[in-house]
């Protein structure tokens, strides 16, 4: 929903729909749980839900007032969608900028302790305990967190996570020389977390993998560091630095891209069967250099250029429409 005109409304939940052509995708609309995303006054759930709203949370920005969220847990579950949360405590730390650890102690950077995210986990789970209904963590980077989210699986609760694949295939040393295409949030924390973030993947505690897609104009990423903004292109080479860089196999990675966001959502899953309309992409196993002249997206905040992947997507087919790689 964090987007011009905020989508908050019956009227901007059918005007981004009807912006987006969905020939080649499937698209699903998150609205804002509050009124301007400013987590003060619930939005009308109930009319957007019947406009199309798949889903609603505030979008990047936290549900931080506790009487909110717990409203909304509340109130949402008259519609049966899922409440969406990014959790982080922006009273424990507003102006922390990298991970809390080495790399911002050498460095002398602000930091942004594990503390921010785990005490917002636990009390989203502690209000979602009290008032039930459906929650999804948008982004989790720390391991306390997902331990958390574990144990709360296990007593029932109906709650759900993802995490970025940034966080899986990378930790804060990428920050060391102050590459802000590594500026990202939740940001690059330490590689034990990043080994208990791919355990709860393969566990199936972390339910979805996400690009984290945040495109920005060049300008402001090339500012000093302290003010270039949150953020990063990955939804070009999420799938492709997953195979290369974890051991996930298949199996999983079918679940967290593909299964698991459309059961969070209510929806069918995607099948390759008899009678099923087509849905899928092509991918070969071919060693492939990902280079700037090939970014579809206008902005070019990546710290990928000229990464080797051992793997290439060769093209998308939905219905009957086909686009190669090379369209």
């Amino acid at each position: 929903p964090n987007v011009v005109p905020v989508i908050d409304s019956k009227e901007s939940v059918l005007y981004a729909k009807s912006r987006v052509d969905a020939s080649m995708i499937d698209f699903y609309v998150q609205a804002g749980i509050s009124k301007g995303l400013q987590c003060t006054e619930l939005t009308e759930a109930l009319d957007m839900t019947e406009n199309g709203a798949d889903a609603f949370g505030d979008g990047y920005k936290n549900l931080w007032h506790s009487g909110m969220l717990l409203k909304s847990l509340q109130y949402l579950q008259h519609t049966d969608k899922v409440l969406i949360t990014q959790p982080y405590d922006k009273h424990l730390n507003a102006h922390g900028l990298v991970h809390e650890g080495a790399v911002s102690t050498q460095n002398g950077i602000s930091g942004i302790p594990s503390m921010v995210e785990d005490m917002a986990v636990a009390r989203d789970i502690e209000l979602l305990k009290y008032a039930g209904g459906k929650l999804h963590f948008a982004q989790v980077s720390s391991g306390e967190s997902v331990e958390m989210i574990r144990q709360a699986k296990k007593v029932g609760l109906n709650v759900t996570c993802g995490v970025n694949y940034f966080n899986l295939i990378e930790t804060e040393e990428a920050l060391s020389e102050f590459d802000s295409n590594n500026k990202i949030y939740p940001p690059l924390r330490t590689d034990k977390d990043r080994k208990a973030l791919l355990k709860g993947v393969m566990d199936g505690v972390i339910d979805v993998v996400v690009s984290n897609h945040r495109p920005h104009e060049m300008d402001s990423k090339k500012m000093e560091f302290n003010y270039t903004e949150f953020g990063k292109l990955g939804l070009q080479t999420m799938f492709i630095a997953l195979k290369t860089k974890t051991e996930l196999s298949d199996e999983v990675l079918q679940k967290v891209l593909v299964s698991n966001p459309r059961l969070i959502l209510g929806k069918q899953p995607a099948t390759i069967s008899d009678g099923a309309e087509a849905n899928f992409f092509l991918y070969t196993e071919t060693p492939y250099k990902f280079i700037k002249d090939e970014i579809v997206s206008l902005s070019k905040n990546t710290s990928e250029i000229d990464e080797i992947y051992d793997y290439k997507i060769q093209g998308v087919i939905k219905g009957t429409n086909i686009r190669t790689f090379e369209d």
